[in-house]
């Protein structure tokens, strides 16, 4: 399985030969082309402080003590709702460190003379209506305006809504509607891809023994029964292998939704080891793509 250490340096490598590579690759950049006056960096995490860490006998000594009842390491997503949390609960004796400049993590953003932009990808689906804490955080935030009195629905503010976008896929030479392969996919490896579906649904609606939902945000408002919890147990790819699930368009599709929402690839078990497919951009590959290992 790929390490962390190979991917950066792949990535680096990648990176660098966008960089270096000839301007006719960099067309949109170019001097004199439309869209030469638009401006942009590389924006991410402070990895020269992270590196300084990593070798705390080149610190300099402390110049301060600071006492605290409660210390929260990290100002992103999970830092500042325990920050929020703790405020709304009356604890004032709170510390939060950041490693960065500012807070947010991956839920940074900016603004400039136009409107607020984010840094990162930090939308979320439609939240379940029992999800009242969530809900709760949306109405403070400004993004829930009221409930509507028939249904006791949240009303959203238009404003913080966005639509799905229109993708469309690059397969077999030919363009497509939609990410998931259909375009020249086998009869067979369709009727796997629309039994995946079918059985996603299926858990969408399921529910234990004790009554609660199988999956729910949450986590701790899900089911405890144990047809569920045993699944914790198994990788994504070891799941998929015992629901028969080989199909290599069905298979690439999943890969790039593992990297796109959560980061990470979808493992494909193949010759009793774990492999990855090779890293793809939205559009997908004339042919599916081969492991990796």
């Amino acid at each position: 399985m790929i390490n962390r250490r190979t991917f950066l340096q792949r990535s680096g490598l990648g990176l660098a030969g966008t960089l270096l590579a000839p301007t006719s690759l960099l067309h949109s950049c170019r001097p004199g082309t439309a869209r030469a006056h638009i401006q942009g960096s590389l924006h991410g995490a402070n990895h020269a402080t992270g590196h300084v860490l990593r070798q705390p006998d080149r610190l300099p000594p402390p110049t301060r003590t600071l006492q605290t009842d409660v210390l929260i390491v990290g100002g992103g997503v999970a830092g500042l709702a325990a920050r929020r949390e703790l405020a709304r609960r009356g604890k004032q004796e709170v510390l939060l460190v950041e490693l960065d400049e500012h807070v947010g993590g991956n839920s940074a953003g900016g603004r400039n003379e136009v409107s607020a932009y984010p840094w990162g990808a930090h939308y979320l689906p439609v939240p379940d209506p029992r999800n009242r804490e969530l809900l709760a955080f949306l109405q403070e935030a400004g993004t829930i305006s009221g409930y509507d009195a028939t249904s006791g629905l949240p009303i959203y503010n238009e404003y913080h809504l966005c639509h799905d976008p229109e993708e469309r896929l690059l397969l077999h030479g030919h363009w497509q509607q939609g990410l998931v392969p259909d375009l020249g996919v086998p009869a067979a490896e369709k009727n796997q891809i629309a039994r995946f579906f079918r059985l996603v649904e299926e858990l969408r609606h399921a529910t234990g023994a004790d009554g609660l939902d199988a999956f729910r945000i949450p986590l701790d408002a899900s089911s405890g029964d144990v047809q569920f919890r045993q699944l914790d147990a198994l990788s994504f790819a070891e799941y998929l292998d015992q629901q028969g699930f080989t199909s290599s368009h069905l298979r690439w599709y999943l890969d790039y939704c593992c990297k796109d929402d959560y980061g990470t690839l979808a493992l494909i078990r193949r010759r009793g080891r774990d492999c990855t497919t090779l890293p793809r951009a939205k559009a997908a590959p004339t042919t599916p793509p081969q492991p990796m290992c």
